[in-house]
């Protein structure tokens, strides 16, 4: 049986250290923000916690959970933590059989988290991504890799123009960003379903040479960005929602309101993306999408860590 979609990004085993002692500093926009900790001191942890982590990972989560046939391609090492990647992974029902072990260990990626909001110290090391053998699925997710992924994108892409049927998804990377417009245009231009977040959005435009001025409303962002190729766009805007649209569709919708506290934002994007592909897989339209996509998110921030509080096909459409 075909897989629904195939998920490639690094992974990772995720520490999380919850602190309580801490102090933010913003500059006068309340937008350019400081974690800080006194110097050469111990640092009080209130709770640690470790999960698998990795965007590959979390969105495949979400997806198994809305009852999808998903597997993840990713590099792991041959250590404990490369074994308890695996065994975890396959019992929230992704099908492992594409993890890649190298010698070496498995990245692990510190991960603070103050007052909700997380910071991340994050490590990816060397790895040699290839093209697998796999059986063609109907959906590719393409998401973040290590510096050297540029050489992999290629293969990817020269597999996917032969295979016009497969559908791409796109959530730019750490890395993919870092090494600028330049590096991801070419993916970017075979993509069916672009994610990223209101801040991502901006710098794509304003490194492909695009125009973007401070009252540009979201609905020319997203025609902006499909100007470079990407069929569908998805913006995700923390507290302010998300907004979805292609040429001839454009919707947006506020964010999903518990009453549950917020715990821990990571893996908030992940969440909504899952979400929101799921309920495209399963045939639903771009509003119900949106609205998978941000209860979803609601409901993972409520616990700590990416995947612990990823709903179900029915709660998230309940």
């Amino acid at each position: 049986m075909p897989f629904d979609v195939i998920l490639i990004s690094d992974v990772s085993i995720d520490e999380f250290l919850k602190v309580d002692d801490a102090v933010v500093l913003c500059d006068l926009n309340d937008r350019d923000c400081k974690i800080c900790f006194d110097y050469a001191q111990k640092i009080p942890v209130s709770e640690f916690k470790a999960s698998l982590g990795g965007n590959s990972a979390n969105v495949a989560a979400g997806l198994a959970k809305l009852g999808l046939n998903v597997s993840v391609y990713s590099e792991i090492g041959d250590d404990s933590n490369g074994e308890r990647f695996g065994r975890e992974l396959k019992e929230r029902g992704v099908d492992t059989s594409l993890l890649v072990k190298n010698h070496g260990e498995t990245d692990t990626h510190c991960i603070v988290i103050y007052k909700g909001e997380r910071t991340i110290f994050s490590y990816h090391r060397p790895k040699n991504y290839r093209l697998q053998k796999w059986e063609k699925p109907k959906w590719v997710y393409y998401s973040s890799l290590p510096k050297t992924f540029e050489a992999f994108q290629q293969e990817l892409i020269d597999y996917l123009k032969i295979n016009t049927d497969i559908l791409k998804a796109f959530n730019p990377g750490l890395y993919h960003l870092k090494a600028g417009f330049k590096a991801y245009k070419p993916f970017l231009e075979l993509t069916d379903l672009l994610f990223v977040n209101k801040e991502e959005a901006l710098k794509i435009l304003e490194e492909s040479g695009q125009t973007v001025r401070p009252d540009t409303h979201i609905k020319e962002l997203h025609q902006q960005l499909q100007s470079l190729g990407p069929q569908m766009t998805v913006v995700t805007d923390a507290a302010n929602g998300a907004s979805a649209g292609n040429k001839s569709n454009f919707v947006e919708a506020a964010a999903f309101e518990m009453s549950k506290p917020l715990v821990d934002k990571t893996g908030a994007g992940d969440a909504f993306a899952s979400g929101f592909l799921g309920a495209l897989i399963h045939g639903k339209d771009v509003t119900t999408a949106l609205n998978w996509g941000l209860k979803n998110a609601s409901a993972c921030i409520r616990e700590i860590g990416p995947m612990n509080g990823l709903l179900d096909q029915r709660s998230i459409a309940g």
